[in-house]
């Protein structure tokens, strides 16, 4: 699934440069969606399990970054606002079993 939902990336940049906008987002909730529920599987790992795959961990943000600069430079809707909110969220949620533990 990850490879799948990181390839998506491009069909959502190319939905919102062919002005599909509804099929961009449409597609983009989707991923964001999976990059949520990954973030927060990822949160509820051990300190040391999230060592084991920080490398994927570190790639998945980057990739969820690039989904958000993308919709952020292509939509000129409340839509960017939310997804920007949600990857927050989902940040947030991969932190909090560091910060829960301080």
């Amino acid at each position: 699934p990850y490879d799948f939902y990181t390839e998506l990336i491009d069909v959502v940049e190319g939905y919102y440069q062919g002005l599909s906008t509804t099929k961009a987002q449409a597609l983009a909730q989707q991923i964001v969606d999976a990059f949520q529920e990954r973030m927060r599987l990822y949160g509820s790992f051990s300190p040391e399990n999230q060592m084991l795959v920080v490398d994927r961990i570190k790639s998945e943000i980057m990739d969820f970054q690039n989904l958000v600069l993308i919709i952020g430079e292509q939509d000129s809707t409340d839509f960017k606002n939310q997804v920007t909110e949600k990857y927050n969220q989902a940040i947030e949620s991969l932190l909090g079993s560091e910060t829960s533990d301080n």
